[in-house]
């Protein structure tokens, strides 16, 4: 026969579900989740040292000055392990401020827009040559996403190329910031992580449910059951006491039945009955047996 899944197990699988799929969606935007919950900023309005991993960020990038590295990212078919295709996104180094001097970070940007990043390189290249802030582009890169840390293998590529143009290891170290631009849609960060919020805290709740409704089943079962033995121990008290309860009459004992027998003669009207039963009991004669049936009342006491 089929065990039957019953609605606790059922909740707990729901709740199990719930959690898990939360937690997913958390761990993995987990890189983005201070970015779904600030406003964003521009860049360009701050000093590069408030810059932080996670910002969410809207700017326009006027100046860049060269890519430096590639990253190829392969789709395979889960069957068979073959290359459907390839996308590929660059490593572009830019400019950022404070009030005296410049810095560099990256920002990684998507095949379609390599090109626009070449122009932004070239009319920043003539800026530095003719010295004619003129000669920026006009036609800034609109960009939205957040600030990621910069992996190691990238870092060092961004490194190759400041030692490549003359910067020496102390320069670097000083200006050459190990973060990244990465575009994202905030929006679609936000309510999925609201969505994986919501999932969790859905999840628990229905924990938190299934204990309190498991709790008061529990609850309701041992009333159940001490009602069912109370009424049990309360049945053999009783029948207990009505066997070993007595009264003595005449150095005799009476049991409560034998009481009441005696007590239905005397009510019926059967008094010679009763006189007989009290004499057989006690031993006595038939007057002493007689002034304790006229005297019942002292003795018998329901």
């Amino acid at each position: 026969m089929a065990k039957k899944r019953t609605n606790g197990s059922g909740m707990i699988s729901v709740a199990f579900v719930f959690i898990i799929f939360g937690l997913a969606i958390l761990i993995g935007g987990r890189n983005d989740i201070k970015s779904a919950f600030m406003k964003p900023y521009d860049i360009y309005d701050v000093n590069y040292d408030e810059i932080k991993v996670g910002d969410a960020v809207k700017t326009e990038i006027y100046a860049a000055l060269d890519t430096y590295g590639t990253l190829e990212t392969t789709r395979k078919n889960s069957k068979t392990g073959n290359v459907t295709g390839r996308t590929y996104s660059y490593f572009y180094i830019i400019p950022v401020y404070d009030d005296y001097d410049t810095y560099y970070m990256s920002i990684k940007v998507e095949h379609d827009d390599k090109d626009l990043f070449e122009d932004i390189c070239n009319s920043t290249w003539d800026v530095i040559q003719y010295g004619d802030a003129g000669y920026y582009t006009d036609v800034p890169y609109e960009f939205e996403g957040n600030v990621q840390k910069l992996d190691d293998e990238a870092y060092k590529y961004m490194k190759e190329w400041f030692e490549e143009a003359g910067f020496d290891d102390d320069e670097i170290d000083e200006y050459v910031l190990p973060i990244c631009l990465e575009v994202c849609v905030l929006s679609n960060i936000r309510i999925l992580t609201i969505a994986g919020i919501a999932a969790v805290v859905i999840g628990i709740l229905l924990f938190v449910l299934y204990f309190v409704l498991a709790s008061k089943r529990k609850k309701k079962a041992a009333e159940t059951v001490a009602s069912s033995s109370y009424a049990e121990a309360a049945q053999a008290v009783q029948s207990q006491t009505a066997s070993t309860n007595y009264v003595e009459i005449a150095g005799a004992k009476f049991t409560q039945e034998e009481l009441d027998l005696i007590n239905a003669l005397i009510a019926s009207g059967s008094i010679t009955d009763a006189i007989r039963e009290v004499r057989d009991r006690t031993g006595l004669g038939i007057n002493e047996a007689k002034d304790i049936v006229d005297n019942w009342g002292n003795y018998y006491n329901k």
